[in-house]
């Protein structure tokens, strides 16, 4: 079943890419596509991540098969599937985006996706002053993160959910933003090259921008992989 899986993804990629070069530099709405070369070089690099994921989701549940003595009857009570920690440890550095969720002050909660680096344990953000999250987060700093492991090359099924607590620095602390935005902008953009990590430190080093730091508390963890390997084998 898992290989029939992977190689239903690659075949549904390559006819994707396909149907682009069917109608390569053919004019849509003013808009050309690009040329072929940049759409194979595309379609290589989207199979061969999608093998790399399928590649280390088969192995871990191959491992963790291994290993397994009682075969779960239902999935009604799966905490005991959680991220070991060099699993949690990997998905936060290979992950770009997050969840950042807070309550209004009418107590709605509210999330949104935004980019984050993790230093040392904690999660690292940034937005404009003028954001409502800032002023939200400002009047209750308690706040909760979730990522997820999809679009990496871990594959999909692995989250860890955060609730923790967020310090929104002040705009005008130039040592908490120079070693922010050099950081992020070397972990994001690093393999363009010291001029694109440059010009995008210019970009995001603004005068009403500021850095959250959010520290974590209590976590929920989740691996899918531990969860089939303990479903009985066909």
């Amino acid at each position: 079943m898992l290989l029939k899986n992977i190689i239903l993804k690659a075949v549904r990629i390559a006819l994707f890419f396909r149907a682009l070069l069917a109608c390569e530099d053919t004019p849509v709405s003013g808009i050309y596509f690009v040329p072929a070369s940049v759409i194979w070089h595309l379609a290589i690099e989207k199979i061969a991540s999608t093998l790399a994921a399928a590649e280390y989701n088969y192995n871990n549940i191959s491992r963790k098969r291994l290993i397994m003595t009682d075969y779960a009857s239902n999935y009604e009570d799966v905490t005991s599937y959680t991220l070991d920690p060099q699993d949690e440890e990997r998905l936060l550095q290979m992950q770009k985006e997050c969840v950042f969720m807070w309550t209004t002050r009418a107590g709605e909660p509210v999330g949104v996706t935004q980019s984050f680096i993790e230093i040392d344990g904690h999660i690292w953000m940034t937005a404009a002053e003028q954001r409502k999250r800032i002023f939200a987060v400002r009047r209750d700093p308690r706040t909760c993160i979730c990522i997820t492991s999809t679009g990496t090359e871990m594959g999909e099924g692995k989250t860890v959910t955060y609730k923790g607590t967020t310090i929104v620095h002040p705009k005008d602390d130039r040592k908490i933003k120079d070693m922010f935005y050099r950081t992020f902008a070397e972990k994001r953009y690093g393999d363009r090259g010291p001029a694109y990590i440059e010009q995008m430190i210019q970009y995001i080093d603004s005068p009403n921008r500021v850095v959250l730091e959010f520290i974590p508390g209590k976590k929920i963890t989740h691996d899918r992989d531990k969860m089939e390997a303990a479903t009985t084998p066909l």
